[in-house]
């Protein structure tokens, strides 16, 4: 929302200052968060819906 500039969405200024994950304080979540973004980024690329589609073909 904020990286669209959505300006005319009820939540944009909310949305400003609550953009950067947290994973309601597990403790794993931000290593588990960065594997899958590593592997996302290995498998599909970027992301787009072709490449996200033929990484899902090729799975």
């Amino acid at each position: 929302m904020v990286r669209d500039d959505a300006r005319s969405n009820r939540y944009f200024d909310w949305a400003r200052t609550h953009f950067q994950p947290h994973f309601m304080n597990e403790p794993a979540a931000p290593e588990r968060y960065a594997a899958f973004l590593a592997q996302f980024t290995d498998e599909v690329g970027r992301p787009t819906a072709d490449h996200l589609i033929a990484a899902c073909r090729r799975r």
